[in-house]
């Protein structure tokens, strides 16, 4: 599965990492869970910046029940405009 989203930032501090990143969590129909799937954005002040990742299941044949994306911005000051993921 390809996830990419899009982040603007404004005096965001702190290195890029999963504080300020697009964030994913899947659970599989098995109840099985592959949590805190990330890509982070860069921090500072920038206009709208793409990542994307690539998730490789865990099962192959498992399927997806649910797949959650967000954009984490915890821990760091300024502010980030996330669009959709």
């Amino acid at each position: 599965m390809i996830v990419s989203g899009w982040s603007r930032a404004q005096n965001v501090n702190g290195t890029p990492d999963t504080d300020y990143s697009l964030y994913t969590d899947i659970t599989y129909q098995d109840g099985n869970n592959l949590w805190g799937q990330a890509a982070p954005f860069r921090t500072g002040t920038h206009g709208w910046q793409r990542v994307e990742f690539l998730i490789q299941p865990q099962n192959l044949f498992a399927a997806s029940r649910s797949t959650r994306c967000f954009v984490a911005s915890t821990r760091q000051a300024g502010r980030g405009s996330p669009t959709s993921a």
